[in-house]
């Protein structure tokens, strides 16, 4: 069934607030076709309550990087009397940070279906996460977006690193 590039992004959004909302998963299996029948399939279903549990995880994990850089960002900014082994410190942790950050990305940047198989492997139970290409999670989040996601998260999460370098060794 082919899809209007309205109805993808309609689609696409409930998904999306399906993951960071407190819907239950039966808020997707509302999703029908023309003809009545379920968008999602059981597995689809299944893999995205899974995806779902991973979410609220990273975006609380997320959260805290966030104040901890803002924090120490501003104790180091602020304080620049902090003692010396503090700031070496912050900024050794934040060098390593960042620079497993650039082999992350360079790993997606080499071989996207490999840190893909590999994510999958290490977060989700096996066999619940490959689908055909004509299933609805497929058809609305292609293995490009993820591709651009992955890039888009190490990339913010880079940035978040440089800063605090920056912050531990010019403050």
């Amino acid at each position: 069934m082919g899809m209007t590039k309205e109805t993808r992004v309609n689609m696409a959004n409930r998904a999306i607030k399906y993951l960071i909302t407190s819907e239950n998963v039966t808020y997707l299996n509302q999703d029908r076709d023309i003809d009545g029948n379920p968008m999602y399939n059981e597995r689809e279903l299944h893999h995205m309550e899974d995806v779902k549990f991973l979410v609220g995880r990273v975006l609380v994990l997320w959260r805290i990087s966030i104040l901890m850089v803002i924090g120490s960002f501003m104790w180091l900014y602020f304080k620049p009397d902090t003692d010396n082994i503090i700031k070496q410190s912050v900024s050794y942790g934040s060098g390593v940070i960042v620079v497993g950050i650039i082999a992350l990305l360079a790993y997606i940047f080499i071989n996207f279906d490999s840190f893909f198989t590999t994510f999958h492997q290490i977060f989700f139970e096996a066999g619940t996460w490959t689908f055909s290409y004509t299933d609805m999670l497929i058809r609305l989040f292609p293995p490009r977006f993820w591709s651009d996601v992955a890039t888009y998260i190490a990339a913010a999460s880079l940035f978040e690193g440089a800063l605090l370098w920056w912050a531990a060794r010019y403050s």
